[in-house]
């Protein structure tokens, strides 16, 4: 090998040397900026969760509309951080058209963010399935109409059980992706090195397009992260085994969603083995299809499924 030869090899070497050495010492501040952040940050948040609960409560309950003797049943199931309310003008309806239903509240949740923090998904799920079987007693049909996490929960249920048909509002299996990024691997990474932050709080308003329909949806407005970690498990779990599900589906979604991928929808609706299947896009909706500009609609296309199940 020639001296020049040399010469240039240690150049190179020399050049990935100094790369190396800029790439590394970036990544040391970088993960002590997030250390930073994450202690002062973590702190800011349980202070202001703390004013928060002191200033502001929260007072929703379960609805219900359950008559002796009839045959068919609606179990309604709500979204991560919502409460049964946001199936209000739903509920309304169903009782119109004579139908039974049970909005259930999901544990953690018409209390406080730090009772959430305590629950996974698996509470969630069991009493999911508890009130499922617990209906399925006394009603001859029983279909589940579950929304954003709900929707999660309901297809988990159907992949345990025979379900006699679902309603999915907006199901939550990821998020839409940003600039090709998904939200939830930066959301796993972050967990892992901001083990001091507890609660995030939420910086965007719900998922509704109409400002006064808006004001309407209860929910709280801090995300407890280990819960929140749950919820992705959940939701990854659940996208392995869709082929199971063969009861038949209906699925709505909003098209400007930007916390369940709407076209997850899509996938789904492919992925499944069901005979009577049905996906339906909202032009003018975002994640809470029955709480937002076209909700009218919307109901109704569960009303008109329904009344088509029944038969």
């Amino acid at each position: 090998m020639s001296v020049e030869s040399f010469s240039t090899i240690a150049k190179s070497e020399s050049k990935w040397k100094k790369r190396f050495r800029v790439f590394f010492i970036f990544i040391v501040f970088f993960l002590i900026g997030l250390m930073v952040i994450d202690m002062f940050y973590g702190k800011w948040v349980e202070k202001q969760l703390e004013k928060d609960l002191a200033s502001h409560s929260i007072s929703v309950s379960e609805l219900s509309y359950l008559r002796p003797g009839q045959k068919e049943v609606c179990l309604l199931i709500h979204g991560y951080c919502d409460s049964p309310a946001t199936y209000k003008y739903l509920a309304e309806e169903l009782k119109k058209q004579g139908y039974d239903y049970y909005a259930m509240m999901l544990p953690g949740h018409g209390t406080t963010p730090k009772d959430l923090a305590s629950k996974t998904w698996n509470d969630w799920y069991s009493k999911v399935e508890k009130n499922y079987l617990e209906l399925k007693q006394k009603y001859a049909r029983v279909w589940v109409v579950g929304f954003s996490t709900g929707g999660t929960l309901t297809l988990r249920l159907a992949q345990m059980n025979p379900v006699d048909g679902i309603i999915l509002i907006a199901p939550f299996l990821r998020c839409p992706k940003v600039i090709g990024i998904a939200p939830e691997n930066i959301f796993h990474l972050l967990h892992k090195i901001m083990y001091k932050t507890k609660y995030l709080r939420k910086v965007a308003p719900a998922g509704i397009g109409d400002e006064n329909l808006r004001k309407e949806f209860v929910e709280y407005r801090y995300l407890p992260v280990s819960t929140t970690a749950s919820l992705f498990e959940l939701a990854s779990i659940t996208s392995q085994k869709l082929s199971n599900i063969t009861s038949p589906t209906l699925i709505l979604h909003g098209v400007h969603d930007k916390s369940a991928d709407p076209k997850m929808s899509q996938e789904l609706l492919n992925a499944i083995d069901s005979k009577d299947k049905k996906l339906r896009y909202f032009e003018n909706s975002y994640h809470v299809v029955v709480l937002d500009k076209e909700k009218d609609q919307a109901i109704s296309e569960i009303i008109t499924t329904l009344n088509r199940w029944k038969k």
